[in-house]
């Protein structure tokens, strides 16, 4: 009966954890300070947005001359849930954003980011301006 238990606990575990880790692929549109944006998150732990419609980010893309890429890693253990925004040039992380996240729902999440990278945010707080409310693109 123990035995049962315990893999029915891990499966539960497993099968939450999944939900949560492939939630974030696709694309996702969101309005802060006036302007409507789109996020991408791939698969392969890879962000961009599109604003204005210019690309920052992704697998690559060139800032002022140089190819740089945009990774994203996420932390669901703990509360509130972190995600944070890496740029890289080749293997080297040159700015570390830190935010925090929680999903409304499967198409909607809430992500608080400090994109200067200083500190990460404690809470969310509708009036702060680096937050915004995402919506899946379908």
């Amino acid at each position: 009966m123990k035995i049962q238990f315990l893999i029915c606990f891990i499966s539960l575990c497993f099968f939450t954890l999944s939900i949560h880790a492939q939630s974030f692929k696709g694309t996702w549109t969101g309005e802060s300070n006036g302007e409507v944006g789109t996020m991408s998150f791939d698969k392969k732990g890879y962000v961009a947005f599109i604003i204005d419609g210019e690309k920052v980010g992704g697998k690559e893309y060139i800032a002022e001359g140089v190819k740089l890429s945009m990774r994203y890693e996420y932390n669901e253990a703990i509360e509130p849930h972190t995600m944070d925004f890496i740029i890289l040039m080749g293997e080297e992380e040159l700015v570390r954003m830190l935010g925090i996240y929680k999903f409304i729902d499967k198409d909607t999440f809430i992500l608080n980011m400090d994109f200067e990278g200083k500190d990460r945010p404690l809470a969310f707080d509708e009036d702060d301006k680096n937050q915004v409310t995402l919506k899946k693109m379908k």
